[in-house]
């Protein structure tokens, strides 16, 4: 079982397979789908990663080529040195710059004075392709290598066996994509930025704030103003609206004792009317006096005693629905010696019909005022 790998895909120039490394069996077979990023997409859209899966991947579009080298040159470098070495030999032959690609070696035997080492090289921007592919289906490259035309021919049995022994013993290049781990600086660099953010954050909430609390406290100014002012205006309209009702009151009393005045009038010229009217030969008027406002008392003289009675009925008929009532005559005796001469007489007239105010209101004394 590879070591630190869950899932070997294989991708060749016919087929693709998928080996459940961590199991060490199962495969999953399917078609090459133009490149190798490509293919990866289609094979874990038919079948996911499990959540967290660590995937060599192995496909035949990767460059590698057998660089040799002067075991007199090859003698005394580093690792490092010997790598750059590498990448400057294969660079005419892959078109990726030092720069511009990632490196790996294996193998180094000298044979008749010259090493001989296979390397791999892979292009920055695929590799971040493949992680992307990789990453988006759950799980994350552990590393890519090639497999060649001699591979194609094997078995999809035959193929896992050879493929899990590489990954385990790293009998071919591998290129394990470095995972950036968080450097101490990086990490107080972090923690920094996001304390100023806070800080930011909190001290734009705070001018928030105050400004809030500012306008909130200019609309509470605002509305107290408005609500005095609108006290004042409704004391004022109260006042008005009483001084209004009390001059509509007076208005309407007044009109009362004018309509009661013009019928008083009214009737009173009526009572003339038929004074003179019914007046005769035999009768005369000689005082009208009034006590009260709607009362009159009516005095004349008769030539006999049956005139008073006559002309009170012809007066009743004369002032009919004018309101006024006639009490009955009071007749004296005869001034002249032996029951001969005038006879005085006096009778009253009392005004009395709807509406009218009887003597000695208070209501008519104060519309009657208002005159």
């Amino acid at each position: 079982m590879a070591t630190n790998i869950d899932i070997i895909v294989a991708i060749l120039a016919d087929r693709a397979v998928v080996i459940d490394a961590a199991a060490g069996e199962g495969f999953q077979r399917g078609d090459v789908a133009g490149s190798t990023t490509s293919t990866l997409g289609a094979l874990f859209k038919a079948k996911p990663l499990r959540r967290g899966s660590r995937v060599l991947v192995f496909s035949h579009d990767f460059f590698t080529q057998v660089v040799r080298l002067p075991e007199q040159q090859a003698a005394g470098m580093a690792a490092q040195e010997l790598q750059t070495a590498l990448a400057f030999e294969v660079e005419p032959f892959s078109g990726i710059t030092a720069d511009k690609g990632a490196v790996a070696y294996a193998g180094g035997a000298a044979e008749a004075g010259v090493r001989s080492w296979q390397v791999l090289q892979v292009a920055n921007s695929e590799l971040t392709a493949l992680q992307a592919a990789v990453r988006d289906a759950g799980g994350r490259l552990a590393g890519v290598a090639a497999v060649g035309g001699a591979q194609q021919a094997l078995s999809d049995t035959e193929l896992a066996t050879t493929l899990l022994q590489w990954a385990a013993d790293g009998g071919v290049p591998i290129i394990r994509p470095q995972v950036r781990k968080m450097v101490s600086g990086s990490r107080e660099l972090i923690v920094g930025f996001v304390f100023l953010l806070t800080c930011a954050i909190c001290l734009g909430h705070f001018f928030y704030a105050k400004a809030r609390l500012e306008r909130l406290q200019r609309e509470l100014r605002e509305a107290q103003r408005e609500a005095a002012v609108n006290n004042q205006i409704s004391s004022s309209n109260t006042v008005l609206r009483r001084q209004i009702d009390d001059i509509t009151k007076r208005r309407a009393r007044r009109n009362q004792a004018g309509r009661t005045m013009a019928r008083y009038r009214d009737a009173w010229s009526v009572l003339m009317r038929g004074l003179m009217t019914t007046s005769s030969e035999s009768v005369v008027i000689r005082g009208i006096s009034s006590g009260q406002i709607f009362e009159a008392d009516i005095k004349g003289v008769c030539v006999s005693e049956h005139e008073p009675g006559d002309y009170l009925v012809r007066l009743a008929a004369a002032i009919a629905d004018s309101g006024w009532q006639l009490n009955t005559a009071t007749i004296a005796a005869p001034s002249a010696p032996g029951g001969e001469g005038p006879r005085s007489f006096t009778f009253r007239a009392t005004l009395d019909f709807p509406g009218f105010v009887r003597p000695g209101s208070a209501s008519l004394d104060s519309d009657l005022q208002l005159w």
